[in-house]
C-alpha cells in the first residue's frame, strides 16, 4: 500500500492561504457593516432635514455613496457636500459624528442652527469644516483633540459668541480659518500657525491689539471690530494711564514738602534734556538732508543724464529684437519706478535701461522680458499693450494687485506708468511656463511631467486662485488663466501671473484673449467675467494636466472642438482610459486619483455658471486626490524628491539585478529640477 509523503512546506502554504483567506473575507464583511453604519446615520440625518424626500432625494433602495451630495472612498462616506440646500433646523445627535471616515463637512449657506456641533470631534479624520453662512449660536468649544488634520476651518456669518478658543492654535495644518461675521470678543489668541494663509475675523466684537503674527492678513480681516486697534488697523493702541489723583486727595502718608519740592526738580530736569535731545536730533536731520540735496543735483545733471541714456542705448535689448527701454528713457526725468508696501530694493529704472534683457515671449497682454541687471539680480519684465485706462485708475488697480502677498502668485515688485509706455516688474520664474513644459518639446529627448508634480501644479494654481477669489472680494477676478500664466519657481511650485490684469482691459478684449479656455457664457453672451468664469478656465486646466492636450488642439474625425467637449464625449462613450494623456499611463496604481482629478474638472467645465464649484471647494477636492496634496508645497516637495532619491539611490545599487527584481514604488520617480537639460523661459502671457 503507497503512502503519501507529508510535505511540511506544502502544509505551511496551505495555513497561510487559509489565513489570508480568513481575513480578506473579515474585512469585506467589515466593510460593507461600516458601509451600513455609514448609511444608518446618514438616515437619521435625512429623517430630521427631509423626512418626505423632497430636498435630497436620498432613497434607500440606493446606495448612499450615490446620494446627492454624498462622496464615498473605499466604500466609506469621506464628504458630506449639502451647500444651499435649505435644510433647517439642528444637526441631529447620533447622525455625521458616526461617520468615522468623515474628512470633508460642506453645510454652509443652510438655516441650520443650535450650538456649535461639537459631536463632529468624534470624526478624526475631518481636515475642512464648513459652516458658514447659518444660525448657530453661543461659544466655541476648547478644540484640543479634535480633528489632527484639520486644514479648513469657515464660521462665518454665525451668531457664535465668546472668545476665540486659544486651542485652534493647535492645529498646525491650517490653511483657512473664517470667523468673521459674528458676535466674538475678548481679544485675537496670538496665533503662529505656519500653513495659516487665509484669515478673516472682521465685524465681530473683539478688543484689544491685533497679535504681530496676524498683521500679514492686511486690515480687511480685522475691519468692524470697534475695540480692536494696532497696525494694520488705523486705530492705535494708547498705553493705559494710571489715574492722577484729584485735587482734593489727601497727601500720601510722610510725604514731606521737601519730597515734594525734589520731585518737581526731576521733572524739570527730564523737560529740558528731553527738548535738548529734540534739538540735536532736528540738527542731525538737516545735515543729512542737505547733504542728500548736493548728492542729487550732481548725479542729475544734464550731462550725467545724458550719458545714462546713451549706455542704455548701447547695452539694451535691440540686439534681442523689440526694447522696452528707448521710449522710457525719455521719460525719466517725469517718472519713476514705484515699488509696493514700502520695500526697498537695489534698483531703479536706470538700472532696468542698462540691463541686459532678451525677449522671453509676446503674448495677450504684452511682451515678456527678463532683464539681467549688473549685479546680477534677475528680474521680468512685463510691458503691457492695449491699456484703456488712465493713470489713476491704473494706478488704482496696481495697487490693488501689489499688495496680494501669496506663496503660488508671482510676487509683482514694482510699475512704471507714463502716457507711452506701462512696466510690471516681476521676480524671475526659472522653470518657466507649465505651458511651456507641457508641450513644448514632444520629441525623444522630452523629459515627461510625472502624476506627482501635475498634481502638485493642480494644487498650486487652485490655492493661489482660491486667495485671489476669497482675499479681492466677490467681483476681483483674474480673467485670464491658462497654462502659459502658471510658472514655476525651481522647486516645480506653481505660481499664478497676471492676476488682476483683465481690469485694465475692456470687457471684450478680455474675452478675446482667453480662446480655449473661455466659458460658455462669456463666448456666447459676452457677460462679463465672474469668478465661475475663472473656475471653469481652471477646470479646463485641470484637463489640459490630465491629457496632455492643449485646448483647441482636439481634433474628433477631423473636426476641431474644444477640450471639455472632447472629454466629454470620451467619458460619455465609457473611454475614461483614452482620456488620460500616454505619458501618464506608464504609472501605476494611479488611475483612481486621475479619476478623481477628471472628476474635479468636469464639476469646474460645467456649462451652468451656479452649477460650478467655487475655488474654496474645489481646493479640499483636489487635496484628497493625492496623498502629497494635503501637506505643504515644501513638504509635499521634500517627500517627492526624497523618494525620487531613494529610488535614484537603489536604481543604481541594484542596475544588474533591476530586472528580476519587484518594484516596490508603485509609481516612477518625479523627474529631478537639476537635471542636465534647458529649462524652459518665462512664458508670455
Amino acid at each position: 500500500m503507497a503512502t503519501r509523503n507529508h510535505d511540511p512546506k506544502s502544509s505551511s502554504m496551505a495555513k497561510v492561504l487559509a489565513a489570508t483567506f480568513t481575513v480578506l473575507c473579515s474585512m469585506a464583511i467589515a466593510t460593507g457593516q461600516d458601509l451600513a453604519a455609514d448609511t444608518r446615520a446618514l438616515t437619521t440625518f435625512r429623517n430630521v432635514f427631509d423626512p418626505r424626500g423632497t430636498k435630497l432625494n436620498w432613497r434607500n433602495t440606493t446606495s448612499p455613496c450615490t446620494w446627492n451630495g454624498v462622496v464615498c472612498s473605499r466604500d466609506r462616506v469621506t464628504q458630506i457636500r449639502l451647500p444651499g440646500e435649505g435644510l433647517t433646523g439642528i444637526i441631529p445627535s447620533g447622525s455625521l459624528s458616526l461617520l468615522s471616515e468623515l474628512r470633508v463637512v460642506s453645510l454652509r449657506n443652510n438655516q441650520l442652527t443650535g450650538p456649535f456641533p461639537g459631536e463632529l470631534g468624534n470624526c478624526n479624520h475631518v481636515h475642512a469644516l464648513y459652516l458658514g453662512g447659518n444660525d448657530f449660536y453661543g461659544p466655541v468649544p476648547n478644540l484640543t483633540g479634535f480633528w489632527p488634520r484639520l486644514t479648513h476651518l469657515s464660521l462665518e456669518y454665525n451668531r457664535f459668541n465668546g472668545t476665540i478658543p486659544y486651542s485652534i492654535g493647535l492645529f498646525s495644518h491650517l490653511y483657512l480659518l473664517n470667523l468673521g461675521n459674528n458676535s466674538f470678543s475678548g481679544p485675537i489668541p496670538p496665533f503662529s500657525l505656519a500653513n495659516l494663509t487665509l484669515f478673516n475675523v472682521a465685524n465681530n466684537n473683539l478688543s484689544g491689539t491685533v497679535p504681530a503674527t496676524l498683521t500679514k492678513f492686511g486690515n480687511a480681516a480685522f475691519l468692524g471690530n470697534p475695540n480692536l486697534c494696532g497696525f494694520p488697523l488705523d486705530s492705535v493702541c494708547t498705553s493705559p494711564l494710571s489715574p492722577s489723583p484729584s485735587p482734593t486727595s489727601e497727601p500720601q502718608q510722610g510725604a514731606s514738602g521737601k519730597g515734594k519740592l525734589l520731585s518737581s526738580a526731576a521733572i524739570t530736569a527730564i523737560i529740558v534734556g528731553g527738548v535738548a535731545l529734540l534739538v540735536l536730533l532736528i540738527i542731525g536731520l538737516l545735515l543729512c538732508f542737505w547733504k542728500r540735496i548736493k548728492g542729487w543735483r550732481g548725479s542729475m545733471q544734464p550731462a550725467g543724464r545724458e550719458k545714462a541714456r546713451e549706455k542704455a542705448r548701447e547695452k539694451g535689448i535691440e540686439e534681442h529684437g523689440e526694447e522696452y527701454s528707448s521710449s522710457v528713457a525719455g521719460e525719466l526725468e517725469r517718472n519713476k519706478l514705484v515699488f509696493f508696501e514700502g520695500k526697498r530694493f537695489s534698483f531703479d529704472l536706470e538700472d532696468l535701461l542698462r540691463a541686459s534683457a532678451e525677449v522671453l515671449g509676446k503674448g495677450s497682454v504684452g511682451t515678456a522680458y527678463k532683464a539681467v541687471l549688473e549685479d546680477g539680480t534677475i528680474l521680468a519684465v512685463k510691458r503691457l499693450k492695449d491699456v484703456t485706462t488712465g493713470r489713476k485708475e491704473f494706478e488704482t488697480q496696481i495697487e490693488v494687485v501689489g499688495k496680494f502677498q501669496h506663496r503660488n502668485l508671482v510676487p509683482l515688485r514694482a510699475y512704471y506708468f507714463s502716457k507711452d509706455e506701462k512696466l510690471l516688474v516681476y521676480d524671475y520664474m526659472p522653470m518657466g511656463s507649465l505651458s511651456a513644459l507641457l508641450h513644448g518639446n514632444r520629441g525623444s529627448s522630452r523629459t515627461p511631467l510625472d502624476w506627482v508634480t501635475r498634481v502638485k501644479i493642480a494644487l498650486g494654481a487652485a490655492r493661489g486662485l482660491t486667495y485671489l477669489h476669497t482675499q479681492g472680494g466677490p467681483r476681483f477676478v483674474h480673467g485670464n488663466i491658462k497654462s502659459s500664466n502658471i510658472l514655476l519657481n525651481r522647486d516645480l511650485e506653481a505660481c499664478i501671473s497676471d492676476f488682476g490684469l483683465a481690469q485694465l482691459l475692456s470687457s471684450t478684449a478680455a474675452a478675446s484673449r482667453i480662446v480655449g479656455y473661455r466659458a460658455p457664457e462669456i463666448t456666447q453672451t459676452r457677460k462679463v467675467l465672474t469668478q465661475k468664469s475663472d473656475v471653469y478656465s481652471f477646470g479646463v486646466l485641470l484637463l489640459e494636466l490630465l491629457t496632455g492636450k492643449a485646448p483647441n488642439q482636439v481634433s474628433l474625425n477631423d473636426e476641431g472642438i474644444d477640450l471639455p467637449k472632447w472629454v466629454q464625449s470620451v467619458v460619455r462613450e465609457e473611454w475614461t482610459a483614452e482620456v488620460f494623456d500616454l505619458e501618464l499611463m506608464r504609472y501605476q496604481n494611479i488611475e483612481e486619483e486621475m479619476v478623481a482629478m477628471l472628476q474635479v474638472a468636469m464639476q469646474c467645465v460645467d456649462s451652468v455658471p451656479d452649477r460650478r464649484p467655487t475655488m474654496s471647494d474645489v481646493l479640499p477636492l483636489l487635496e484628497d486626490v493625492h496623498p502629497f496634496s494635503s501637506d505643504t508645497g515644501d513638504e509635499a516637495s521634500r517627500q517627492s524628491e526624497s523618494v525620487s532619491e531613494e529610488k535614484s539611490k537603489s536604481s543604481e545599487k541594484d542596475k544588474d539585478s533591476q530586472e528580476n527584481t519587484p518594484s516596490h514604488n508603485p509609481t516612477p520617480s518625479a523627474p529631478s529640477s537639476h537635471d542636465s537639460h534647458e529649462p524652459s523661459e518665462h512664458a508670455a502671457s
